[in-house]
């Protein structure tokens, strides 16, 4: 068995293994983009509980919806991997910005959460208009108008800069290569020399070249000819080989990223000092535990079955986060 089938063998398996969480339509409510503080003015306990649930809200649409995205770029490289090396360098390409995204996201809320810490309310507004913003920004101006209308300022609408997401990953460990490979995507996505080289088979130097309509192109004193093909095997297993160590990085460390993501700027603490409930309200008991049991945790693929599970629960991993 050749090592592409294997590496394609383990997309097909990192699929299944996010899929589970996800099986399942879900349905969740959907808060409105813009905090109404001023009718709640006049409590603290009502303006701390409106910040928490709507972030929570927002948080946890953010999380579903991009890890549905992440299934759909598993779908698109294990059906390109057939037959489609421009495709294959496409879907990496979309898997590497939504990893540099996602993790942005996440190091802003992040940010916010600690702020908030010690300063609840301007922490909780600079939360609430980071994970709108990651929800709802938009170049689209259908959509801006809708959202303007709502209420959503011109800064929560502009689109947070991939760029500047992908060279502030580029300063994490693990990840200091992400420049370079981004570079190398974009040329292949871009219609620059990289696009147009997975359609040619070669060139060679010869007499005579044979024309789209079947005839011969004679050249007396020879020159070099360029083949062009469709499809070309040969260029998709060189798109495979050079995409797929980084895909799979880009899709686990978003699915991390989402999984760690914060749903709120507050500690059980805090909620607790403002509501008397460490979850802020009761209702997310079960929330909390659906998503818990539900989402798998990223493990290491290299542990053995019969080896204790890596998140804690203290069964062996074929009967826990492997089963699940």
């Amino acid at each position: 068995m050749s090592t592409i089938t294997i590496t394609i063998q383990e997309i097909a398996e990192i699929r299944e293994e996010f899929l589970g969480s996800l099986s399942l339509p879900i349905q969740w409510p959907e808060p409105h983009p813009r905090l109404d503080l001023e009718s709640r003015s006049d409590s603290d306990e009502r303006t701390f509980k409106h910040i928490h649930q709507s972030c929570i809200g927002h948080a946890e649409n953010f999380r579903i919806s991009n890890q549905i995205k992440i299934i759909h770029l598993l779908d698109s490289y294990l059906t390109l991997a057939n037959s489609n090396p421009l495709g294959i360098y496409m879907a990496s390409r979309s898997a590497l910005e939504l990893c540099a995204f996602s993790n942005e996201v996440y190091k802003r809320l992040d940010s916010a959460k600690k702020r908030a810490g010690q300063y609840w309310r301007g922490g909780g507004e600079n939360f609430f208009k980071t994970i709108v913003r990651a929800r709802f920004a938009t170049s689209n101006p259908d959509f801006q108008q809708i959202l303007k209308r709502q209420g959503v300022s011109r800064s929560v609408l502009k689109p947070i800069n991939i760029g500047e997401c992908i060279r502030n990953l580029g300063n994490v460990n693990g990840f200091e290569d992400i420049c370079r490979r981004y570079d190398l995507l974009c040329d292949y996505v871009h219609h620059n020399l990289g696009s147009q080289s997975v359609n040619t088979a070669g060139s060679s130097a010869s007499p005579t070249a044979q024309s789209s309509g079947g005839g011969l192109i004679l050249m007396p004193r020879g020159g070099t000819i360029t083949e062009y093909r469709y499809p070309i095997s040969e260029k998709t297993d060189q798109a495979i080989d050079e995409t797929i160590e980084g895909f799979v990085t880009d899709v686990r460390a978003s699915w991390r990223a989402l999984y760690d993501l914060p749903d709120t700027p507050y500690s059980p603490e805090q909620c607790e000092q403002f509501t008397g409930n460490p979850l802020g309200i009761q209702q997310l008991d079960t929330l909390s535990n659906r998503r818990t049991k539900h989402i798998p945790k990223i493990i290491n693929r290299t542990v053995g079955r019969n080896e204790l599970c890596p998140c804690g629960s203290k069964k062996k991993y074929k009967h826990c986060c492997l089963k699940n």
